[in-house]
């Protein structure tokens, strides 16, 4: 059996922004490893999301004061939030956002 038949998305491994044209079972994404992942380029990476009409998908592996090399600290976590917010992005869940998305309902920007 085809994944497509059993699951609405699914991500995969492959760094970036969701835009164009979109392959709901290879999602791609952005992660948030502090050590990794500056502001700047978070920043950067965001404004290229509004740009072309885009879809960012975060993840991290644990967020905690003692975070380890594939996690963040709660600041860190709170400072992406708030660059999100700032341009007034919408945030949603992945099952909340493919929904919106199938039902075509869901604007990719502000």
């Amino acid at each position: 059996m085809h994944l497509a038949g059993i699951f609405k998305s699914a991500r995969g491994n492959r760094f970036g922004i969701n835009k164009g044209s979109i392959d709901r079972l290879n999602l791609k994404t952005i992660r948030l490893y502090e050590d990794k992942e500056s502001m700047p380029h978070l920043n950067a990476m965001l404004d290229d999301c509004i740009k072309h009409t885009g879809w960012i998908i975060f993840y991290t592996h644990g967020v905690e004061s003692a975070y380890n090399a594939d996690g963040c600290s709660p600041q860190f976590f709170e400072d992406v939030v708030k660059l999100v917010k700032a341009r007034g992005l919408q945030i949603a869940t992945v099952d909340e956002a493919m929904d919106k998305i199938l039902e075509k309902r869901f604007e990719l920007t502000h």
